[in-house]
């Protein structure tokens, strides 16, 4: 149950919970558009980031966590508004808002720097602009296969029929990952460790996961064929070890998915089609892991 509750906790986790460090540069104009109104949008983006939340505007580059670049171009009466969220010169997350009128200049910047920050379209139209002007494109970053390996450590929970004492272990998972953005296929392996048996439960598959969303942060589910041993309390009758075709299923949340170096954190259930005491052996595994 402790498990269960640590895991849903750490499931609702999401990276924009928490303080982030923006530096904001100046504002490019395109199209005839007056520099002084450049810099109206860029104090108007100053003020919405530190509004969005608890995040702060530095004047560092070096100390921020990511970069907010605008282009403010002119169009006739009306303006489009373009803004990016980088880390480092790797475009995060970017979005464009047409037809804004100066007067909408504040509530346009506004909800523009919270959608940004927060990785997520504008879903309301802005006050006073007509509904046909008022477009949004949402800027699309990750296109290419991303190839990455993962490494994986956290607390194990076995069936009775392989422990016994129902302990929690230490496990170990290791894969190799094609992520193409939508979905991933993997070739993993896991391992649990317990006490004096040595190896627990030993997993070796091919997998895939499907995300739910292509943003910075995204729940994903997942799947997993392959092979797997498990080994028994010394408690119980027969086999010491016993092997079979693995099935493992899982879900959670992935980080930082638009950087070279994404985090993890899932809780994957494997069983083995091989029984023990005329059941089949199960294995509940969290994992916190890192792909690089």
């Amino acid at each position: 149950m402790k498990l269960l509750f640590l895991t849903a906790s750490l499931l609702l986790w999401t990276p924009n919970s928490f303080a982030l460090r923006f530096y904001v540069e100046t504002v490019k104009t395109v199209g005839g558009a007056e520099s002084d109104k450049a810099n109206v949008v860029e104090e108007l983006i100053r003020s919405s980031v530190t509004d969005s939340g608890h995040h702060q505007v530095t004047e560092s580059k070096r100390r921020a966590q990511y970069t907010l670049r605008a282009k403010l171009i002119q169009l006739g009466d009306t303006y489009s508004i373009a803004l990016e969220k980088l880390d480092d010169d790797d475009t995060v997350y970017s979005h464009r808002l047409k037809a804004v009128k100066l007067d909408d200049l504040d509530e346009s910047v506004t909800r523009l720097v919270k959608a940004v920050i927060r990785e997520t379209p504008v879903k309301n139209q802005i006050t006073g602009a007509p509904v046909e002007d008022n477009r949004e494109v949402v800027g699309e970053t990750r296109k290419d296969t991303i190839t990455r390996n993962m490494i994986g450590f956290g607390p194990t929970l076995n069936s009775s029929n392989i422990d016994t004492d129902h302990a929690i272990a230490l496990g170990l998972a290791l894969a190799h990952s094609w992520d193409m953005n939508s979905a991933s296929i993997d070739i993993k392996g896991d391992v649990t460790f317990g006490g004096k048996v040595g190896i627990r439960f030993l997993t070796l598959g091919l997998g895939g996961n499907y995300f739910f969303s292509q943003t910075n942060t995204s729940p994903f589910l997942g799947g997993e064929l392959g092979l797997g041993f498990a080994t028994k309390s010394r408690e119980l009758e027969g086999s010491t070890v016993k092997g079979g075709f693995l099935i493992g299923l899982g879900g959670g949340y992935q980080f930082f998915r638009t950087r070279k170096i994404n985090a993890e954190i899932a809780l994957r259930v494997f069983a083995l089609t091989g029984e023990i005491n005329d059941s089949i052996p199960l294995s509940y595994a969290l994992r916190v892991g890192v792909y690089f």
